[in-house]
């Protein structure tokens, strides 16, 4: 588990980063080199040391040029991962009823809607001719609507009340 976790905190590190902090490690080890030549008077080791050092430096002026770019397999996950939270987002909106409320804030109500409520105006008014009869005759067309009134028809039969309707 560790080391899965090493290797991806590891991997989400920008080159360039890991690039420099090599360069400064290297130039380290050259000075360190330096050093310990120069303590057992050895001009070979500092001498190669000193070019260490100076190559790594170079490292530090091509730095600026150089591009870190995000390896496509990763930006494809990055993508794919974004993707299934907004895919994730929504399904717990619309499981939740939040997503209804927020249509209903933005304005946007299905037709079906409307026409059930105008429906339902018409049969509250008593100039009109519409029942309560053709309310729920235009409601049991729904299929959600048709089952629930399905249920508890049979609840209120199992209860006692022989037509509810």
């Amino acid at each position: 588990m560790k080391r899965t976790l090493t290797i991806l905190l590891l991997g989400g590190c920008n080159a360039v980063e890991k690039i420099s902090g090599n360069a400064n490690e290297i130039r380290q080890e050259a000075r360190l080199l330096v050093d310990h030549g120069r303590g057992v008077s050895d001009e070979f080791v500092v001498t190669t040391a000193t070019k260490i050092d100076l190559l790594a430096a170079g490292i530090h002026d091509q730095l600026p040029s150089v591009e870190a770019r995000v390896p496509e397999w990763l930006s494809t996950i990055q993508w794919s991962l974004i993707a299934f939270v907004l895919l994730a987002v929504c399904f717990i909106l619309w499981q939740t009823g939040i997503g209804r409320a927020i249509k209903s804030v933005l304005g946007w109500i299905p037709k079906s809607v409307i026409n059930d409520a105008e429906l339902a105006v018409s049969v509250l008014d008593e100039n009109r001719p519409e029942s309560a009869r053709e309310y729920f005759a235009a409601r049991r067309a729904d299929p959600v609507f048709n089952d629930a009134f399905k249920k508890a028809r049979a609840k209120a039969i199992k209860r006692g009340n022989n037509d509810p309707g």
